[in-house]
């Protein structure tokens, strides 16, 4: 579905499409921003929560076709499931930043490729209270390490406007430590280190817009 809304995009815009190149000291602005709420009843067997993540992304041309950048991000979510007689609240919140690099290469008619490697870091921390029973509480705090490439393709709507898409860390490798904590229960430490791809289906591809400010 994606697909074909990425490659019906492009037939569109390419009615009005004016030629642009990412130059020295080009600005490249991007990110994500996503909220939902669902909320299900009655209160008595139903659930419900929210979820609100914020990704921006700023890069800048070093050379032509190549761009280094940072970007930031933060998720925050709440839930509650089950009724009055038996009900758990879930929260979780994640800060995190990273770095990266991206090349382009020209492939003509208004057309590039891309690959984008990065390194980033988050912090998180889950909480999760038994309402009934509070000695099952639990809370996790930890960190991920991790380092991706993605590989792309973008498409020059204008000369500062860029429609893309790609496979979102293709190849990524993260190492992940976590802490567990809770009454009545002995406390808990995990370490892992794992490698993998987004080959394997097409959760990982991914349709955006990125907004190029170039010198002038």
């Amino acid at each position: 579905m994606k697909k074909k809304f990425y490659l019906f995009s492009v037939c569109l815009v390419s009615f009005f499409a004016t030629r642009a190149q990412i130059n020295k000291g080009a600005i490249l602005l991007g990110g994500n921003l996503n909220f939902s709420t669902n909320n299900i009843k009655p209160d008595s067997l139903g659930s419900g929560g929210n979820i609100i993540n914020i990704a921006p992304s700023l890069g800048k041309a070093i050379r032509e076709n190549e761009v280094v950048g940072i970007g930031l991000i933060y998720t925050h979510s709440d839930s509650k499931v089950g009724g009055q007689i038996n009900s758990f609240n879930f929260s979780s919140n994640a800060f995190g930043a990273s770095v990266f690099m991206r090349r382009y290469r020209n492939l003509g008619k208004h057309f590039y490729i891309f690959g984008q490697g990065g390194f980033g870091g988050d912090y998180l921390e889950d909480n999760s209270h038994d309402n009934n029973q509070p000695e099952n509480s639990r809370s996790d705090k930890g960190f991920n390490l991790n380092f991706g490439f993605y590989p792309g393709i973008s498409y020059e709507i204008n000369n500062k406007i860029q429609l893309e898409t790609g496979f979102n860390n293709l190849l990524e490798m993260q190492f992940s430590h976590n802490k567990t904590t809770g009454s009545g229960m002995a406390n808990s430490t995990q370490n892992q280190f794992s490698f993998s791809s987004s080959l394997s289906n097409f959760s990982g591809l991914t349709v955006g817009i990125r907004f190029l400010i170039n010198p002038a």
